[in-house]
């Protein structure tokens, strides 16, 4: 905040939970309006995602998820909630320790897109772990300790730093008091949606905390734009693509695209900034142990990381699903 771009008007895409607001930032829309759906459907329905678009696009992408290789498996990436999205992990996921060796090499064309994942507490319980999602009730500093790995990684290589952008957010607040209203935004349930509610929404979600930190973004630089989870897909269409690329997004994506959610882009300067922060000295301590129990998956989360794990080794094996 003190050397970057806080965004002060980022809302999630919908007053809803995890699972929705993951869809709008992946794909644009959403085929499900509550995780409290998941453990009837077994895993999430299936939607094109960011990751078949840049795919399609034939542009690299990366994937680096902080949480232990599951042997047939793979990490659980929140990708793997969704069958249609495995065709993408085995080639494209790997580690966060990875990121740094990886990014600092001076060969090759860098990914047009990088999408770094934490150890999710809803799956690490099931599997007997301990996450740094920040998701309540954890401690803050396990989260704040893996941000600061992405941001040392990135910030390795300075050529590839100097042409970058690094977007920190939430798929939604941690219950905390917020005094900011939502705008007014409706939206409908797309076809073929599986809602609990078959209403439609009439405002976006909750203000979330969000960072915009790049060369691009100015020093205690404040953005009062109105942006959402989708305000990710325009940053990466007008990078990458053409306007029209929006419709392979849903019509979420498009109809914000013509209303008042913005880019990413207004968040950034046309300056580019020469200088690297360097973080102090971290005086975090990761707890690597397990609990001695393995937990019993509870949540509607929790099972659709369980669920989704023993589908996905079930399917490599060659056994029926």
């Amino acid at each position: 905040a003190e050397h970057y771009c806080v965004c002060d008007r980022w809302f999630s895409s919908l007053p809803a939970d995890t699972q929705a607001n993951r869809n709008m930032a992946v794909s644009g829309y959403t085929l499900v309006d509550t995780t409290n759906v998941i453990p009837v459907l077994k895993w999430l329905p299936n939607q094109t995602t960011i990751l078949d678009w840049l795919a399609q696009k034939q542009l690299p992408f990366d994937i680096y998820v902080d949480a232990p290789f599951i042997a047939g498996a793979g990490r659980p990436s929140n990708f793997l909630l969704m069958p249609s999205q495995w065709q993408h992990l085995q080639a494209n996921t790997y580690a966060l320790d990875e990121l740094r060796e990886r990014w600092g090499e001076r060969t090759g064309k860098a990914p047009a897109v990088i999408y770094c994942e934490p150890y999710y507490d809803t799956a690490a319980k099931p599997l007997g772990g301990h996450g740094n999602c920040n998701h309540p009730p954890l401690p803050v500093t396990f989260g704040e300790e893996f941000l600061s790995r992405v941001y040392r990684a990135l910030t390795s290589n300075e050529d590839r730093w100097g042409r970058t952008i690094l977007i920190v957010c939430y798929d939604e607040h941690g219950g905390f008091f917020d005094h900011v209203k939502p705008p007014r935004y409706d939206y409908p349930p797309p076809p073929h949606a599986v809602w609990k509610d078959r209403e439609p929404f009439h405002t976006l979600g909750v203000r979330v905390p969000a960072l915009v930190i790049s060369p691009y973004a100015a020093q205690r630089s404040v953005c009062h734009e109105t942006l959402d989870h989708t305000s990710l897909l325009q940053l990466v269409v007008e990078r990458f693509g053409a306007a029209s690329d929006l419709t392979f997004f849903g019509d979420a994506a498009r109809r914000k695209q013509e209303g008042n959610v913005r880019s990413v882009l207004t968040a950034l300067s046309n300056d580019k900034r020469a200088d690297i922060i360097p973080l102090p000295t971290p005086v975090l301590r990761r707890n690597t142990r397990a609990p001695a129990r393995a937990h019993v998956a509870q949540t509607p989360e929790e099972h659709l990381f369980a669920d989704s794990i023993e589908a996905k080794v079930t399917a490599k094996n060659g056994q029926p699903e």
